[in-house]
């Protein structure tokens, strides 16, 4: 198959759209743009509340499950998506981490509340419950803190904007 080709590209592209498919509901239209902060690129994601209410209609007994450490100045935070609440522990569909500092740009931010969020909207996207074919690249901070504790920054991607 040609990458060039959208024509040959499409039944692989509708089998796609058929991930985490829930009846009467399309994630499509709660999708928002952003600015990449490197290329200056439009790109869209969805909103993490959207992906957990796809999560939720997907699964209602499903579960996600955050754990938060405190990092060298910032907060480290874990989530696991499971489709039901009684699935042991090592059972999960997808698990992200996510690390977030102090911003003095946005001083009402919690960086705790920021990693937790990060982290369950990366976890979600990872479990198919995301925008499927979007090119956006990972949902990070254009630089988030260094949790192994050296001075500089680490360059992570494109900025999150709304988690």
């Amino acid at each position: 198959m040609s990458q060039n080709n959208s024509n040959e590209k499409l039944p692989s592209m509708a089998a796609i759209e058929t991930i985490n498919e829930v009846q009467g509901f399309d994630p499509a239209p709660f999708a928002v743009e952003y600015t990449d902060l490197n290329s200056n690129e439009s790109r869209k994601r969805l909103p993490v509340i959207i992906q957990m209410a796809w999560f939720r209609l997907k699964y209602p007994e499903g579960k996600i499950a955050v754990q938060v450490n405190q990092g060298k100045d910032c907060f480290v935070a874990t989530a696991r998506v499971y489709p039901s609440y009684k699935d042991p522990i090592d059972c999960y569909l997808a698990e992200a981490t996510a690390s977030r500092g102090y911003c003095t740009e946005k001083p009402s931010v919690s960086p705790r509340e920021w990693a937790q969020t990060a982290a369950v909207g990366i976890a979600l996207k990872n479990a198919g419950f995301g925008l499927q074919f979007s090119m956006a690249g990972e949902d990070f901070d254009d630089v988030a803190p260094n949790e192994f504790g050296t001075q500089q920054n680490v360059h992570l991607g494109s900025k999150i904007q709304g988690a």
